[in-house]
């Protein structure tokens, strides 16, 4: 049986080689732990007025523990549009507790009318929701971190020319291609003005609606925090670098054989960055 992207080894066991060639990493690369006692200068916490919560960085990443239906944000400036020469790849591992009204995220902020939020709710389910000119559309994908509720899961975002692409992973290391949107907010070669993590809603969309998610859901004095967590943050222009084989035994059954792959993020197809 041949599979794309498997070798078998042997009677009992595949190797899964995932990745581009290595490279070295670009000036403009970063990688952030979120782990020091202070959160690095580009970032900058908003937190909801209505929140008796808070914002915190240490050994375990950031965490930001807030209310259901408050706000509470790090954001970022930025200034890279990705390219299919160049694609510009963001993500972080997120892990939360259940009970939030607004989803923890990563998100993309072009303006009011273009912006992207790639969510984990913390049960094994991720989304993606996005605007472009205006126009709000979802994307659901369920049991596409089968460890949430113990280890959480990473997302990430790939800005080309004129697409982005959605991915997941379990290690950070192994990526599965969920979505690409087909087109990318705002004008072609425009940046993303603000990169952000956290729980925020866009408003109402009125006066009264303040801009990069800064607005509480409806906020209604809940005594009840709830923690996400949120660590090793990357922006990467910079070809990845190729990781090392996932080894698996050979299950019983094609079935049980693809609940291993798909637990340990094998990709289901490659994916070519571009042009498209």
């Amino acid at each position: 049986m041949s599979i794309p992207g498997i070798r078998w080894s042997g009677v009992a066991l595949a190797s899964v080689w995932i990745g581009l060639c290595a490279s070295n990493a670009s000036a403009g690369d970063v990688r952030d732990p979120l782990s020091g006692a202070q959160l690095e200068q580009a970032w900058v916490k908003d937190l909801s007025a209505n929140s008796k919560g808070s914002i915190t960085t240490g050994a375990n990443g950031l965490t930001i523990s807030i209310e259901p239906r408050a706000y509470g944000l790090v954001k970022r400036r930025n200034e890279i549009a990705g390219t299919d020469d160049e694609p510009l790849r963001i993500g972080a591992h997120v892990w939360t507790e259940p009970g939030s009204a607004l989803g923890p995220g990563l998100h993309l902020w072009w303006d009011a009318d273009n912006n992207i939020t790639a969510t984990s709710t913390g049960d094994t389910h991720v989304y993606l929701t996005y605007r472009k000119n205006g126009v709000t559309a979802s994307r659901p994908f369920y049991a596409a971190h089968p460890n949430a509720k113990f280890d959480g899961g990473y997302l990430r975002l790939t800005l080309t020319t004129r697409n982005v692409f959605f991915h997941c992973s379990g290690d950070g290391i192994n990526w599965r291609e969920l979505c690409d949107l087909d087109g990318r907010p705002g004008k072609e070669g425009q940046a993303p003005q603000r990169i952000l993590l956290g729980r925020g809603w866009e408003g109402e969309r009125n006066q009264t609606s303040k801009q990069e998610l800064a607005n509480d859901y409806y906020f209604d004095k809940s005594g009840k925090i709830v923690s996400t967590r949120y660590k090793d943050f990357f922006m990467q222009t910079s070809k990845p670098e190729l990781p090392a084989a996932l080894d698996f035994e050979r299950a019983e059954s094609w079935e049980k054989q693809e609940t291993a792959f798909t637990s340990a993020s094998v990709p289901r197809n490659w994916l070519l960055l571009g042009p498209r």
